[in-house]
């Protein structure tokens, strides 16, 4: 068929596939997969922690702005 037939589909069997080309065992390739996975899921709370964190203070500053807009027109009145 084609030359891409064999090639691993998803994220672990690329990981394993590199890990077995340094001639890891099996139960290296487990451990180095799961402290792996484990990275990956701390960055993305990380980064979506990082990312309410950012929405929070845009809506702090659109209340700040919302509020200095109320403040200018009670001035002017």
């Amino acid at each position: 068929m084609g030359l891409f037939n064999s090639a691993p589909a998803t994220p672990e069997q690329l990981y394993r596939k590199s890990l077995r080309d340094q001639f890891l065992s099996e139960r290296d390739l487990r451990d180095a997969w799961r402290t792996a996975e484990t990275s990956m899921i701390l960055a993305a709370r990380e980064e979506s922690a990082t990312r309410a964190r950012d929405m929070e203070l845009k809506a702090i500053e659109r209340a700040k702005a919302a509020k200095q807009k109320r403040d200018d027109e009670l001035k002017r009145s």
